[in-house]
């Protein structure tokens, strides 16, 4: 407990830091972060990110007041679907959900919205799905590095479906009801072709030493 309280109270003076010297890390530092590592998405998705997870870890509600003040300037709204080293926004939504999902905290209702947009559109044959899949299945987001979308949201995937049977709801998909165990049946075959991929990976590089 004790260890926990210091890292709170270390995450608090950070946030408090980030949040009155606004701006993206990667400016001064291009020149050894970049092209790899710059901040694309910007500083905004970390500020609601980290609002998001001290709202749940302190529950101050000077967090949550930041955030419903703070939210659509932070881009709460911005439709994206990608969830990643570099952009938080859907993580912060999912993440948020389930004060609403769960401990019934009206104001983030939007992120609940927003939340299941993001979920919708990761799931095949319904009229919200705008997930590209590859022949074998394997969820594909982008060419460089694309295994960590697939972890990643995967990893959503089953944070979600997890909110949503403690609260006993389903999530509507342009119409269509998608249960928790749709969602998580998605997330373990993406686990699954993860598998073969790195196995086959290992197996190749194996034939060539």
């Amino acid at each position: 407990p004790a260890y926990s309280s210091r890292l709170v109270a270390r995450a608090k003076r950070v946030f408090e830091f980030a949040d009155k010297h606004r701006g993206v890390y990667s400016a001064k530092l291009s020149s050894y972060v970049c092209p790899y590592y710059c901040s694309y998405s910007g500083y905004q998705d970390e500020l609601l990110w980290g609002a998001a997870w001290l709202h749940r870890a302190t529950k101050s509600p000077v967090y949550l007041s930041y955030i419903k003040v703070n939210g659509q300037l932070l881009g709460a709204d911005e439709q994206d679907n990608t969830f990643g080293w570099d952009n938080k926004h859907a993580g912060a939504r999912i993440l948020l959900s389930k004060s609403f999902l769960v401990q019934k905290v009206g104001a983030l209702q939007e992120y609940k919205a927003h939340a299941d947009g993001f979920i919708c559109s990761m799931v095949p044959g319904t009229p919200t799905d705008q997930t590209t899949y590859t022949r074998g299945g394997l969820l594909f987001k982008l060419s460089d590095s694309n295994m960590q979308y697939v972890t990643s949201s995967s990893f959503l995937l089953l944070t979600y479906a997890k909110y949503l049977v403690s609260a006993k709801k389903t999530v509507s998909c342009g119409g269509v009801a998608v249960t928790p165990q749709r969602l998580r049946a998605i997330a373990r075959r993406q686990v699954r072709l993860t598998f073969l991929v790195l196995h086959h990976r290992r197996r190749q590089q194996q034939s060539r030493a």
